[in-house]
Parts: C-alpha cells; structure tokens; sequence
C-alpha cells in the first residue's frame, strides 16, 4: 500500500498538470486504492487544496485545447504530410542516406458537423436567455397587475365611507331645510297667525273695506 508523502503529492500534481491525467489513470499508474486517495482529500486539507489547483489548471488545458481544435475544424485549413526515403550508402552500408523526400499537402474544408453542433448550442442559448427574459417581464407584469388590483380593491371602501358620509349630511340636509321652511313660510295657519291677523285688522284704517282687507292679508298669510 503506497503511503503518503510530500513528493507524492508533487507526482500526482505532475501527472494531473502535464499530462492530462485522471484520478482514475493516477491511482492506477502509483498503486494507489480510489478509497485511499480520496480519504487523503477529507483528512489532509493541504493535499485537498494542491488537488484542487492542478485539477482547474488540468481543466483550463483542455479546454482550450478544446478550443483551438473547434477552430481548426471550423475553419478551411491545409496538412502537411512529408514522407522520406532512405537507402544504404554505398560506401558503408551501415549508414542510411536520405534518397527522397515526399511532401503533401492536403486542403481540408470546415467539418459540417462541427458547424452544426457549435450553431446548436450557439442557439439553444439564446432560447434559453430569450425564455429567462420573457419570464422575467411576465413577473414583473404580474406584480404590477397585483399592485393595482390591491389599489382597486383597497378605493371603492374609502370613496363610499365618503359619499355614504356627504349622503347622510345632504339627507339631513334636506330634511331640517324643508321643516325650516315650512315653519318660517307656509307653514299651517295656527291659532297665534288667527288672532295677529284679527289684531290687525281692528287697527287697519277704517274705510277699507273689510273684506279685501281680510283676503289680501290671508293670500299674503297663506302664501
């Protein structure tokens, strides 16, 4: 069983930054159980970061090797393919010389299907930015639609306190004006108006005819 130690951590860091390698191909290639490995992740916290740095760096490789290839099969490009030819010398039969030398160079076109795959990915995100944005709006529309709906809700309580309000004075109002009115202008004619009219017409001069005296008081009484 392979212990712990410094300069094993230095040749795992080396295997994951330089050649690329996986935990898999490590344990494998050092002897070293999965199990093992991994319990020196959660006990050694040192071993954990140094892990953690080589692999990002091993990711960031590959990716933009990844990269650089997409490019290369995006784009129209040439290989150069050389091949030599060598023969025995005459003279010593041990040594090769180089009889010829073959190059060829071969035009390669964009890979549609690299094309298509990136186009695919290229538009399923835009299809889901597209979506996000468009729920992002209907949120933001329901929000607003509640806000008003609660302004609607909450107006028509306090406009009818106010107008039960004004009806309530314009109906008392209304009912103390005629009583009013009918007290200090028509209003019946009590026994008091009686004797005030008949005190008046003793002391109304005496060549005007009673009668007419009588009828024009009452209309103006009466009125």
């Amino acid at each position: 069983m392979t212990k712990y130690s410094e300069k094993l951590t230095e040749t795992i860091v080396d295997l994951i930054t330089e050649e690329l390698f996986s935990i898999t191909e490590i344990c494998k290639g050092l002897n070293i159980s999965r199990k093992t490995f991994y319990s020196w992740t959660k006990t050694k916290p040192e071993f954990r970061e140094e892990i953690d740095r080589a692999i990002e760096q091993r990711d960031e490789t590959v990716l933009a090797m990844a990269h650089s290839s997409l490019k290369e099969r995006l784009s129209n490009y040439t290989l150069t393919e050389e091949k030599d030819t060598y023969i025995p010398d005459e003279n010593d039969p041990s040594v090769l010389v180089l009889k010829s030398k073959i190059i060829r160079k071969k035009e390669y076109l964009p890979d549609l299907r690299t094309i298509k795959m990136v186009l695919d990915r290229a538009d399923k995100k835009k299809a889901k930015q597209r979506k996000e944005k468009e729920n992002a709006e209907q949120t933001v529309t329901e929000v607003r639609q509640t806000e008003v709906v609660t302004e609607e809700n909450n107006a028509p309580d306090n406009i009818n306190t106010v107008s039960t309000t004004k009806e309530t004075v314009s109906e008392n109002q209304t009912t103390d004006t005629p009583k009013s009115a009918t007290n200090n202008k028509t209003g019946k004619v009590t026994t008091r108006r009686i004797r005030n009219s008949v005190r008046v017409l003793k002391d109304s001069p005496s060549n005007l005819p009673e009668g007419r005296l009588q009828r024009g008081y009452y209309g103006r009484v009466t009125a």
